[in-house]
């Protein structure tokens, strides 16, 4: 099985090393240029694992196809991941998840934990 990683963050970084502790193949993990200058968990942990890595642009979505569709995925997992994933990319993988801390769809969002804590859930 095939899994390609969406991710970044502490949380993202988090998913990804169960993954890994898992022992799943992770074969690629993408993380968004936007996070690219401050979270260094998903890059370290897929750097210190021989995982490979890319950085997504959201403006080049022809290259994110052309990329994952290498890989083969059977399952993609997404995680604190700050764009949406182009429907061309989910199109080829049968099983896509997405792991968010957060009610959906009522704390949609980045900041679903402070929300539910403001709103006393």
């Amino acid at each position: 099985m095939s899994v390609v990683f969406f991710g970044s963050r502490e949380m993202g970084a988090a998913v990804l090393k169960q993954l890994v502790e898992d022992h799943i193949d992770v074969s690629l993990v993408v993380v968004p240029v936007v996070t690219l200058n401050f979270d260094k968990y998903t890059v370290s942990l897929a750097m210190s694992n021989s995982i490979p890595f890319a950085v997504h642009y959201p403006i080049y979505t022809d290259s994110l196809h052309k990329l994952v569709s290498k890989f083969a995925p059977s399952l993609c997992i997404m995680c604190c991941y700050d764009y949406k994933i182009p429907d061309s990319v989910i199109d080829l993988c049968p099983n896509f998840v997405n792991v968010h801390p957060g009610k959906l769809p009522e704390y949609r969002g980045p900041t679903p934990v402070q929300w539910q804590l403001y709103n006393g859930e």
